[in-house]
């Protein structure tokens, strides 16, 4: 079993707690690891930070899975910063999706955070939306994934950090929300984002 789906209104935090779980390597020692996994309801789902945070403290462990999309009715900062903590861990995530009515400008800083610099290093699609922050935040996000650059080389006195590569530019970054405006246009228009290697940005009000 390489992929899970839970696509209907009643996918809930008692779902998102036993996938957290499965996504332990503890629990999966032995078997092949899910390597795709998405919560989603186009309109409502009963999933919150409840659910949620376990669900993606279980990345700081796993290095299996590829895909990761959550979209909740009730998620918000709590998942987004826990998902920013783990992504610091995590060296396989590419693919992330992330919606969230009561995500707020505190959780789209905390994944801004996360897409700079050598976290979430191999990460090549974020997508983020919500209904909670403000143009201003998501302006933030679109200048913090412009600044991603390659780490670095390690200094002779600094210790090698083992199997951790260079971050590189997104392949495909994209927003959802209904405050998007001025800022946001202007922050993808003057950060560079196209030149710095993103091949695709989708802004969706």
């Amino acid at each position: 079993l390489a992929e899970v789906k839970f696509v209907g209104p009643r996918s809930d935090d008692a779902l998102a707690r036993l996938l957290g779980m499965l996504l332990r390597p503890v629990w999966s020692a032995g078997a092949p690891g899910l390597r795709s996994v998405t919560i989603a309801h186009p309109r409502r789902n009963l999933l919150t930070d409840q659910g949620g945070v376990p669900l993606v403290q279980a990345l700081e462990e796993n290095r299996c899975l590829r895909t990761l999309v959550l979209f909740g009715t009730q998620i918000g900062d709590g998942t987004a910063c826990a998902l920013s903590n783990a992504l610091e861990q995590n060296p396989t995530l590419e693919v992330l999706v992330l919606y969230g009515k009561r995500l707020s400008g505190r959780g789209v800083a905390a994944l801004g955070r996360a897409a700079k610099g050598v976290a979430a290093r191999q990460l090549r699609e974020l997508v983020v939306g919500g209904t909670d922050f403000r143009d201003e935040d998501a302006a933030d996000l679109v200048r913090a994934v412009a600044s991603r650059r390659p780490a670095a080389a390690s200094s002779s006195s600094a210790p090698a950090v083992p199997s951790l590569a260079p971050a590189e530019p997104l392949r495909s970054f994209g927003l959802l929300s209904a405050v998007l405006g001025d800022e946001t246009a202007r922050a993808v228009a003057m950060s560079g984002l196209l030149i710095g290697g993103v091949h695709e940005v989708s802004l969706v009000l």
